[in-house]
């Protein structure tokens, strides 16, 4: 079905990002090995977050029709803050652990291709 080819479609997109990093990263053999699962603890990261920020949204979206009261909306827009945030962090803490093992070009190259911020 169309979810299932949406879900294709995102990880054909991961894997030609994922071979495009390394390729501007230009590594050795052991740099590989090093930066690797690093990189795609990032991409992993990045595409959890992304189902998840759009799954939230929805279940956001149907909440806040049914709710009229002030200090309701305000609890469930806190909510919602606070697992983004939440979120940004753990993909922060992955995109640093991949950045200490790059040299300040590699990390440039990275940032043009939007993996690191």
């Amino acid at each position: 079905g169309m979810g299932g080819d949406r879900g294709r479609r995102t990880e054909e997109l991961g894997k030609r990002l994922r071979a495009e990093a390394l390729k501007a990263l230009e590594l050795d053999e052991e740099a590989t090995a090093l930066v690797t699962p690093r990189l795609d603890s990032v991409l992993e990261t990045r595409k959890l977050i992304l189902a998840e920020t759009a799954r939230r949204r929805d279940e956001f979206r149907k909440k806040i029709r049914e709710v009229t009261e002030p200090a309701e909306i305000e609890k469930l827009l806190k909510n919602y803050r606070e697992a983004k945030t939440a979120e940004q962090a753990q993909l922060k803490a992955s995109q640093d652990q991949l950045r200490e093992l790059l040299t300040l070009s590699q990390e440039a190259k990275l940032v043009a291709l939007n993996l690191l911020d």
